[in-house]
Order: structure tokens, then C-alpha cells, then sequence
């Protein structure tokens, strides 16, 4: 899977490796959404790949914290298991 990334307002969809945080071109095997605050950001939630096929895993609270817009966590998230669903 190649590198993507989509982002709107300060969350983002992005892919990245099986562990999340590997960016080598060909580790790419899942997906994760991501919130920015300045230049650091922070895991939302992540694609976990099972005997069924990928299903998304919140980390703390997720899309219900206060600052993430939950509209576009859900477009980002939507879009997310379209590309996982090519794989």
C-alpha cells in the first residue's frame, strides 16, 4: 500500500505500518487517524486487522473528545476502511 494522506481541520487519515509509527513506503499495511496540535499530533484511533478483517480501535477517547469534529473523524473514518477495503 503506498503512502496517504488526508486531512481535514486539524485531524488527519493517514496510512502507516502494521505497529503504527513506521513510515517505510512498503510497511504500509493499515491506517490510523490522527489529531494536530501545532507540530506534534496524536493517535485517535488505528485500523487493527483480524481473522474478519480491519475493524478501528479508539485510543482514550477518541472521536468524543471536545476538540475533534466529530463530521469530519467520521468522513476520515469512512475513507479509511474504503482503502483498507482494496487491500
Amino acid at each position: 500500500m503506498k503512502h496517504i494522506n488526508y486531512k481535514l481541520g486539524n485531524i488527519e487519515l493517514r496510512t502507516t505500518g502494521k505497529y503504527l509509527m513506521q513510515t517505510f513506503e512498503n510497511d504500509m499495511k493499515t491506517c490510523e487517524i490522527v489529531q494536530w496540535e501545532g507540530n506534534f499530533c496524536f493517535t485517535l484511533a488505528y485500523w487493527v486487522e483480524d481473522s474478519e478483517g480491519f475493524y478501528l480501535r479508539f485510543v482514550g477517547e477518541g472521536p468524543l473528545d471536545e476538540n475533534v469534529d466529530i463530521l469530519d473523524f467520521m468522513h476520515l473514518a469512512k475513507e479509511g476502511y474504503r482503502i483498507l477495503g482494496k487491500l
